[in-house]
């Protein structure tokens, strides 16, 4: 008997005949697609892998390149740094002689940016700040390159005044460059401005001085 011909709906395929019971049952269209979507999914897997990658690195790139430069900088930053504190002391401390520190400073004013001292031949001291405090005492040189002043400031009338006393180092590095050093800060530098600026011959203070002496009767 002949196979009747009829169309009939398989999963949403048409299916073209009913097959002779002898025959083998023909794949249909949705069970070949079934036979060929683990491959499918696969392929799909791997691609959707691919473009996360892409996408991933595409917008985090730019952060880590930016990230490794700031770090970068800042090593560099750390290092010139680091070079720079140790240029800012001498190689070697060589004091200078006690006259030495006395021909620089005696008879000179040392102008500071509120005031000034007065470092006089016979050792007086005198300065002058804000115009409102006036110090009177004496200074000294050491053999070992060493400044000292020792004084009373005075801002009050009849008051009895703060004592200090204030000390500076002078050496000389491997190549005979002259360093100072604050003794209060442990801070060094080249005075060669500063002396040829800051330090002027003569009492430039005395008027001040004097003015504030007769005020606080000192």
């Amino acid at each position: 008997m002949a196979a009747l011909e009829l169309d009939l709906v398989r999963t949403n395929k048409v299916v073209d005949r009913i097959p002779h019971p002898n025959q083998p049952l023909p794949i249909y269209a949705s069970e070949k697609h079934q036979l060929f979507l683990p491959k499918i999914r696969c392929h799909t897997g791997m691609i959707a892998s691919l473009l996360s990658g892409f996408i991933f690195w595409g917008l985090y790139m730019p952060f880590f390149f930016n990230t490794a430069r700031v770090l970068a900088t800042m090593a560099l930053a750390s290092g010139l740094i680091g070079s720079q504190l140790a240029a800012e002391q001498p190689d070697s401390q060589t004091p200078i002689s006690k006259d030495s520190v006395i021909e620089i400073y005696a008879g000179k004013t040392w102008v500071w940016s509120a005031g000034g001292s007065y470092w006089a031949e016979d050792g007086s001291f005198f300065a002058i700040w804000k115009r409102k405090r006036v110090a009177v005492g004496t200074w000294s040189a050491t053999s070992d390159g060493r400044l000292y002043y020792d004084a009373t400031w005075h801002e009050a009338e009849n008051s009895t005044g703060d004592d200090m006393k204030r000390c500076w180092r002078h050496v000389v590095d491997s190549q005979g460059v002259l360093w100072k050093q604050d003794v209060r800060n442990q801070e060094w530098y080249v005075p060669k401005n500063e002396f040829q600026i800051r330090l002027k011959t003569g009492n430039r203070i005395k008027s001040g001085v004097k003015r504030l002496r007769q005020r606080y009767g000192v």
